[in-house]
């Protein structure tokens, strides 16, 4: 009886399970059940990577600066006041996002939220980050990496999918699409939900390779967006809001240790639906920009300052810009404040169904307030108000209540703010206007839980373009309320 060959290497390590490559790489089976493939460094990895991708082997990949960390979440990896930490932040982030659907309509399911705060660190949580690409996965294997370790990248094959999908355990993949949520686009991500170990249900291959002088040709900025979506300036106005709160909490604490007396007041929540405002069709769904589809790298027109005064001119750089994050750049010699300003203007206003003639007024507007406050202490209020009368005639300083719990000031010509209210309101005081007349105390005082009983969303839009955004931006407010349909009372401050 003839002796059988002994079989190589090679197909040994086929049959159990590593992959054929055009580099010729050979996988070795490991102790912990894994096939790991060895590179020579981090491009070919990453080349290693998109070869088993392109012949169908492997699906999705994560890297690791260093390979001998266990592929867990941060939550699994956190300590018992960690994950305490965890659960409250991530309930205030709940809180937040549930309580203002308008503010951030494509938040209203579970796995959504906690996408967003894992990709923006507001919580710890039980996702666990892959990508669709091996180059996304190569940046993460070398970003902060040290020539002391070794980097991975990890390797998800259909076969390890279904071993996790056919688990009686809740650990799966997770495939979203977060309008606004960049990161999560520039990375093309998705999730492993994993609340614990997982590996005895299918330890994960590996590419492993030194870390030498070689690092991901990828910017940092096309992994972190540099630019600020929609929903990351919905999530600063949190950060603020939680700031505040978390300041005038323990401000309460410091009045109670001191021996001081508290009394708690709250107004009756006799609100219906009627008191908010109507919202028109082109605002309920609320901004959607693709990062990929978003002109993230060119610079806008170099525009001196006298243009920057002509509604005409800045109209047609906006309607040929309105897929850009940046809209102009001021000629140098101009003031930066300037340009800081257009851009924060330009960043609040483009997600949203503003027309170009709307945020030309508004970018007008914002820059003759930036004249004015020149020399100006911003924190007098006193001479805010001076501003105020110089350049509006007649005003009040209103208060708006958004989202959130977030609050924003602003001073408003009296007039315009009469006309904003809806006309059978303004019947009902008297068909003159009477900057001293009874509707203030009653509008702002008594009834400034209601504004949609008393304003025009549309005429308040109006207001918002001319005076309340350029107010806001041009006293650098944090964050700005960019609009109307967002407030939820509006009052005398």
């Amino acid at each position: 009886m003839d002796k059988e060959e002994p079989q190589s290497d090679k197909k040994i390590a086929e049959l159990l399970g590593a992959k054929q490559n055009a580099l010729g790489i050979l996988g070795r089976p490991m102790p912990g059940g894994f096939i790991q493939y060895d590179a020579p460094d981090l491009m070919t990895a990453v080349a290693l990577a998109a070869d088993f991708k392109a012949g169908g082997h492997y699906k999705y990949f994560r890297g690791q600066r260093d390979a001998s960390w266990q592929v867990v979440s941060s939550f699994v990896r956190a300590n018992d006041a960690d994950r305490t930490k965890a659960v409250t932040d991530f309930g205030a982030f709940y809180s937040f996002a549930r309580g203002a659907p308008h503010l951030v309509p494509y938040l209203q399911n579970d796995d959504a939220l906690i996408a967003t705060a894992q990709h923006h660190g507001l919580a710890l949580t039980n996702f666990i980050d892959f990508t669709r690409s091996p180059e996304v996965a190569g940046w993460f294997a070398s970003d902060g990496a040290s020539t002391e370790d070794k980097g991975a990248i990890f390797l998800v094959d259909r076969e390890a999918e279904g071993a996790f999908d056919a688990y009686s355990g809740p650990v799966r993949f997770i495939h979203l699409d977060v309008p606004n949520l960049w990161r999560l686009q520039a990375q093309e991500g998705l999730f492993l939900e994993a609340p614990g170990k997982f590996d005895h249900i299918w330890p994960l291959d590996r590419i492993v390779f030194p870390h030498i002088a070689s690092h991901s040709s990828i910017p940092r900025r096309n992994i972190y967006p540099d630019k600020k979506s929609a929903l990351e300036l919905a999530l600063d106005q949190y950060s603020v809001m939680r700031r505040r709160r978390a300041g005038f909490d323990d401000l309460l604490e410091h009045i109670h240790a001191a021996g001081g007396l508290l009394i708690e007041l709250s107004d009756d929540d006799n609100t219906t639906e009627e008191d908010a405002l109507v919202v028109p069709p082109a605002w309920i769904a609320g901004p959607n920009e693709r990062w990929k589809d978003i002109d993230v790298d060119s610079s806008g027109p170099v525009l001196a300052e006298p243009l920057l005064n002509s509604i005409a001119a800045l109209t047609e750089v906006i309607e040929k810009r309105r897929g850009c994050t940046d809209l102009v750049t001021v000629s140098a010699g101009d003031d930066e404040k300037l340009q800081n300003l257009i851009d924060r203007v330009w960043g609040g206003m483009r997600p949203h169904p503003y027309s170009a003639d709307h945020i030309a007024r508004c970018i007008i507007a914002t820059i003759n307030l930036q004249r004015a406050f020149h020399n100006v202490n911003l924190s007098n209020g006193l001479e805010q108000r001076r501003i105020a009368e110089t350049l509006l005639g007649p005003t009040t300083e209103i208060e708006m209540s958004t989202s959130g719990e977030n609050a924003a000031r602003a001073f408003v010509n009296l007039q315009d703010l009469w006309l904003a209210l809806k006309q059978d309101v303004r019947d009902k005081w008297g068909p003159v206007f009477d900057p001293h007349g009874d509707w203030l105390d009653s509008i702002l005082g008594e009834d400034w839980q209601r504004p949609g009983r008393n304003f025009d969303g549309q005429q308040l839009v109006e207001l918002f373009v001319v005076q309340i955004i350029p107010w806001q931006v041009a006293t650098y407010r944090d964050p700005v309320a960019f609009s109307a349909f967002h407030v939820l009372t509006l009052g005398r401050a």
